[in-house]
């Protein structure tokens, strides 16, 4: 495992992964897994705020894993790049103050270098479900939240930003309910607790 800009327990963390697939790999000497092993660890990287991340593998044909020397040591070979601060979600299709209870129904903070925020696919589709959570409890059952894009508008201090569109399709209300068996509360009483 060689790479630079991660922290010691990323690295124990992407060990333990590579170790993993290498029994795959000892066991069938199949490249294959290999190269899902480059995906996992792409992925990883991209949640730990690497979105650029790229990883490439080698074989050392020095150093063997079995002692028929038939399967050749492997080196993986991480390159970072540059890790992105989520700085700010932007909405199309709401007004300014639906923008401003959004964000603090969904408890979002930007990044800031107190309480650093990183940028990744899982917090991007957190905060998605997170939004569309926010409109059904409004009542807009059929509502959609679609991620529009990720833009990382300030290049020279790598911060990325996602713009979500916001479809609220129809409002539905309760206009009349009924409960079966129900002797003690009235309607006017259930109403008020709703």
């Amino acid at each position: 495992l060689k790479t630079s800009k991660l922290n010691r327990n990323q690295k124990e963390n992407l060990r333990k992964l590579i170790k993993d697939e290498m029994v795959s790999y000892v066991a069938t000497n199949d490249v294959s897994y290999l190269e899902y092993a480059s995906g996992k660890i792409k992925r990883v990287c991209a949640s730990w705020g690497y979105k650029d991340a790229v990883v490439a593998w080698e074989k050392n044909e020095k150093e063997f894993l079995n002692k028929e020397k038939t399967i050749c040591a492997v080196k993986f070979n991480i390159e970072t790049g540059d890790r992105y601060k989520f700085a700010g979600i932007n909405f199309v299709g709401v007004t300014e103050d639906e923008k401003k209870e959004i964000i603090r129904s969904i408890n979002f903070e930007p990044h800031k270098n107190s309480a650093p925020v990183y940028y990744s696919d899982n917090y991007i589709d957190f905060l998605k479900n997170q939004v569309l959570q926010y409109f059904l409890q409004k009542g807009f059952l059929e509502a959609s939240v679609s991620i529009d894009k990720i833009e990382n508008e300030i290049i020279s201090s790598k911060e990325a930003f996602a713009s979500f569109t916001i479809d609220r399709k129809k409002l539905f209300l309760v206009e009349t309910f009924e409960i079966d068996g129900n002797k003690i509360f009235s309607k006017d009483d259930i109403l008020q607790v709703i």
